[in-house]
């Protein structure tokens, strides 16, 4: 399911934004002065709280695709001939501005699930 991939790309995303807002304000408070510091504290808990709710939106849309695309399990002796759902992967058109989209898709549905 694409949006399913679409989705667990765009939580790594949040998820990497967040250690980066988190190791960033580390680094920044160390170099200002109390005033500036206090200043600058209120953006950094409002950015750090959208993050945190993009998060939480995230799983739960992906919680909700996975229960929508989840088939009952059971073993069945007598079948043969197993088809498996077409999983369809985008291709890498060469276009260096696209590279990275591409292997954050790829990265998600392939790398990353272990359901393969």
């Amino acid at each position: 399911n694409s949006t399913l991939v679409e989705v667990a790309v765009c939580l790594e995303k949040v998820l990497k934004l967040e250690k980066d807002l988190e190791k960033n304000q580390t680094d920044v408070s160390d170099l200002l002065d109390d005033d500036t510091y206090e200043a600058l504290a209120e953006d950094y808990v409002i950015a750090f709280r959208a993050i945190s709710a993009m998060e939480v939106n995230l799983k739960k849309l992906r919680k909700a695709f996975n229960g929508q695309t989840e088939q009952p399990t059971g073993h069945n002796t007598g079948c043969a001939d197993v088809k498996l759902p077409k999983l369809e992967l985008l291709t890498f058109s060469g276009d260096p501005f696209e590279w990275l989209t591409f292997h954050d898709l790829f990265t998600a549905s392939i790398h990353n699930n272990t359901s393969l």
